[in-house]
């Protein structure tokens, strides 16, 4: 388990980071559920063992081993997956349920 006072494990370049989503859905239990691995365009959240940082959405850049402080939730539209490398640090993101 992740103690609520450390930074991340994993490298922000690995993933585009919807850090709003911690203030939306962080007070929501979280339980570890899906850990599996992560292939690009993936879509997680981690959840309550990853401290301060349940309920953070990720969309992953880059194929990743399963973790225990993520869930997988979902996976990009196989005729999006090509803009992922245009998305970078400190860009919005807004996602579209369809």
């Amino acid at each position: 388990m992740i103690n609520g006072d450390q930074n991340r494990m994993d490298e922000a370049r690995d993933f585009v980071r919807l850090e709003n989503s911690r203030l939306e859905l962080g007070h929501l239990e979280n339980a570890p559920k899906n850990t599996t691995a992560r292939p690009i365009g993936a879509i997680t959240i981690d959840n309550q063992n990853y401290g301060r940082y349940a309920g953070e959405i990720n969309i992953v850049k880059t194929p990743l081993e399963a973790n225990e402080n993520v869930n997988v939730v979902g996976f990009i539209n196989d005729a999006y997956i090509d803009c992922l490398p245009f998305i970078s640090g400190g860009q919005k993101v807004k996602l579209r349920f369809c």
